[in-house]
């Protein structure tokens, strides 16, 4: 009962996802690339929706009945985000 109240105070903290496994994938590679002809390279190379899947489970995803979940960070300040690498 109390996990569920906890819940129930934290939706603001969740987002539904509109999407599948294959294009959860695809999205996941654009945001850390940023370049679709690498999409479109890769594209006849890679089992989109087991790499979608794979992502889905490192960025703590949750499947329901419903559709699938995700926690939302918080924001990150500018400073925070300057500093991080990018890859590809």
């Amino acid at each position: 009962m109390e996990d569920a109240l906890r819940l129930t105070e934290e939706l603001d903290a969740y987002e539904f996802l509109h999407i599948s496994e294959e294009d959860y994938g695809k999205a996941v590679l654009l945001e850390l690339c940023g370049d679709e002809e690498i999409l479109d390279m890769l594209d006849g190379f890679l089992d989109w929706q087991n790499f979608g899947l794979y992502m889905m489970e490192q960025d703590g995803v949750i499947s329901t009945q419903y559709g699938a979940i995700r926690k939302v960070e918080p924001e990150q300040s500018e400073q925070e985000a300057g500093m991080q690498l990018q890859s590809c």
